[in-house]
This record gives C-alpha cells, structure tokens and sequence, in this order.
C-alpha cells in the first residue's frame, strides 16, 4: 500500500508513522473521553425520559377526578368518555413501541451474535434505545454494528451483509409492522414527526428527541376526541384508506394474553 502510493503521487510517505501519529496516546484518550461523555449526556437524557414517561401513566388514572372538577359538572360525561378514550390510547401507544423497541433490539443482537459482531448486546441496546426516535435512530442503530463489521473483518462481504440484514430489519418494522400495529390513530405523518423532532430537540435536546413524538400522539389523539379540535388532529395524521375505513390500533399485549387465556378477540367489531 505504501509503495503503490509512493509510486502514484511521487512521494516518500511512511504510512506507518502517520497512522501511529494519528492514533496517538492524547488523540485516543481525546476521543474515548469525548465518547464517554457523549454517551453518558444520553444515558442521562433517556433515564429522565423514562421517569418522565412512567411517572406519567402512573399518573394518568388519578385525573378522572380532577377533569370533572375542571368541567364543572357540565358535559360529565362526554370528558369522561374522552379520557378514558384518551388514555387506553396512551397505554396502548406504550405496550406497541416497547414491544417494537424490543423486538428490534433483540433482533439485531441476534444478527450480531450470528457474524461474530463484537458487542452485539452493545448495539442491540442502542437499537431499543435509538428505535424511540424516528429517521434518525433507525440509520443510526444500523450503521454502527455495520462500522464495527467493517474495522473488524478483512473482507466486505460480512459487514455488506450485515448491513443488508439490519436494513431490511428496521425498513420492516418501521414501514410495515409499526403501521399495523399502530393503526392510524396513533400515527404521525412525516412532517409533523420532522417538526416534533427539530422542535422538541432543540428545546430539550436529546431528551426531546425522546419526548417529542409521544407528547404529539398523545396531542393528537386528544384533539380528535372534540369536534371543534377534530380537524388538528387530523391533520397530524394519516387520511383513511381508499375504503373510508381507519386501521384499528392493535395493542400486542392485549392479543397475547387473550390468547393465553383463550378469550376471543372482543375488538372484532365492523367499521362504521
């Protein structure tokens, strides 16, 4: 290599001595400290996220009470239908992308385990954590175990695979089994997922990123249970299908114990 490059641009250039410059003792311990204080910013924004989020729907029970005071005993109990709307959305937004989440990190992991990737439990943790945020997340989790492939084996073949395989992981859950499970209730179009993003990021950083898009869902399913606010909401979504029929949130959590205790399945009611 040395010598092709020499003859090439006719020059003397120890190739040796440069990279042993560059991966100097102060540059390595620059860059591990800069990586260990990024890493621990993130690790401190998602643990307060996840206090935020827990606290949250600990809380969410204890409002009914509280929202008829607010309303003052008039519309009783067009408030409470909304809530309870409200919440068993909220709930079920949850269980889907915790489930989501998990499956996509345990599936990476298992692809790592599988082509001998170094710290594949590593990058199946980044791909749970990162899977909250939208665009942004989903490249990331792939290209890191991908890089690692990469500096790691000597051919390209293993690290192309690799990064075949987390791609075709993340586009289907992403853009196929989210939206079912989903359904459109509980889903963003693309601009305002970007705009939730860019705001809520630059507001509370990273821990917007995390926060920005379950604050907007839960936003918009509370503008669509009134009709003066419907249309807001609706504009944060999704338009129904060529039918005129929305797709029904599934909550996977529900399906799975229903079936444990062979109950059938009580959400088999026509659309309207």
């Amino acid at each position: 290599m040395e010598q092709l490059v020499n003859t090439r641009f006719h020059a003397k250039i120890n190739i040796e001595k440069e990279l042993t410059d560059l991966l100097s003792v102060d540059f390595l311990s620059k860059a591990a400290s800069s990586v260990v204080s990024s890493f621990t910013a993130f690790t401190n924004s998602f643990f307060w996220f996840s206090i935020y989020f827990v606290v949250f729907l600990f809380a969410l029970p204890n409002y009914k009470r509280y929202l008829r005071y607010v309303s003052g005993g008039q519309n009783i109990e067009m408030v409470t239908s909304a809530y309870l709307t409200i919440q068993k959305f909220i709930y079920s937004y949850a269980n889907i992308k915790l489930f989501i989440n998990l499956t996509v990190g345990v599936t990476v992991y298992i692809i790592c385990i599988l082509f001998g990737v170094k710290f594949a439990f590593l990058w199946g943790f980044v791909a749970f954590l990162l899977h909250f945020i939208p665009f942004i997340g989903a490249i990331v989790s792939v290209l890191f175990p991908s890089l690692m492939a990469l500096v790691q084996f000597d051919n390209l073949f293993v690290p192309l695979v690799v990064l075949l395989l987390l791609s075709i992981v993340q586009m289907g859950m992403g853009n196929i089994v989210e939206p079912i499970l989903m359904g459109n209730k509980l889903r963003l179009n693309t601009i305002t997922a970007m705009f939730g993003l860019v705001f809520w990021g630059s507001l509370w950083g990273v821990s917007g990123l995390f926060l920005g898009i379950p604050m907007l869902v839960i936003f918009k399913v509370m503008l669509e249970q009134f009709p003066e606010t419907a249309m807001l909401g609706r504009v944060m979504g999704f338009p129904e299908n060529s039918e005129g029929v929305r797709m029904r949130s599934w909550d996977p959590t529900t399906i799975i114990s229903k079936r444990f205790k062979n109950i059938p399945d009580s959400e088999t009611k026509k659309p309207e």
